[in-house]
C-alpha cells in the first residue's frame, strides 16, 4: 500500500465491513437451508456478522481518531 494511514485504515475498515457482511449472507444461506447446516449456526452467523458489519468499523474508527488540540 501507501505510506498515508488514512488510506490502509480505510481498507482495513472496509475488508472488516465486507467480511461481516459475507457472514450475514452465508447465515442466511444456512438459514433458509440453501447450506446443509443447522439453523441455530445460521441465526448465530447472522448475528456475528451483523455486529461486525455495525461495530467493528465503528470501534477502528475511535480507536484512530486523532485527539482533540483544545
Amino acid at each position: 500500500m501507501s505510506d498515508d494511514p488514512a488510506k490502509s485504515r480505510f481498507f482495513i475498515i472496509s475488508i472488516a465491513r465486507l467480511m461481516g457482511a459475507i457472514t450475514v449472507i452465508v447465515g442466511l444461506c444456512i438459514f433458509l437451508g440453501l447450506i446443509a447446516a443447522p439453523k441455530s449456526v445460521g441465526v448465530v452467523l447472522i448475528l456475528l456478522g451483523f455486529a461486525d458489519f455495525v461495530f467493528i468499523p465503528r470501534f477502528l474508527s475511535a480507536q484512530w481518531r486523532t485527539p482533540d488540540d483544545r
